[in-house]
């Protein structure tokens, strides 16, 4: 049985294009947060996680990503100014930068929620 998920895609930062991908994918208009971001504040009420956005705290995380989960490995990318605060979540995957170093930016599996920094969303991507 194909399981039928609707997508609200969200996203952050100065990469303009994301937005006409993600409606494309999801098949609905991407929300563009920045205009919101100069605070700390909870995930849309969505996760139970806060995120902080404050000028003061931000530090620009971007760059090529391999994420490991299940046994199965993606190739991916991520550009953000967020930081998780405390506490943070614990990632369903491990997250690599492109020297094979690991990463903080964790892959959030909750129920029919799958959340990252790391933009995960191509069509072979498990839902």
């Amino acid at each position: 049985m194909e399981k039928c998920i609707k997508v609200q895609p969200f996203k952050c930062g100065p990469d303009y294009i994301d937005t006409m991908f993600h409606g494309a994918v999801c098949g609905r208009p991407s929300v563009n947060l920045d205009l919101f971001m100069d605070c700390e504040a909870e995930m849309c009420g969505v996760l139970p996680y806060s995120i902080t956005a404050r000028k003061a705290d931000r530090k620009l995380l971007l760059g090529y990503r391999r994420v490991v989960m299940d046994g199965k490995e993606w190739r991916r990318h991520e550009f953000h100014y967020t930081q998780f605060m405390e506490p943070k979540p614990e990632s369903a995957a491990v997250v690599y930068d492109a020297r094979g170093n690991i990463v903080d930016s964790p892959v959030i599996v909750q129920g029919n929620v799958i959340a990252s920094y790391t933009h995960l969303y191509t069509p072979n991507f498990p839902l």
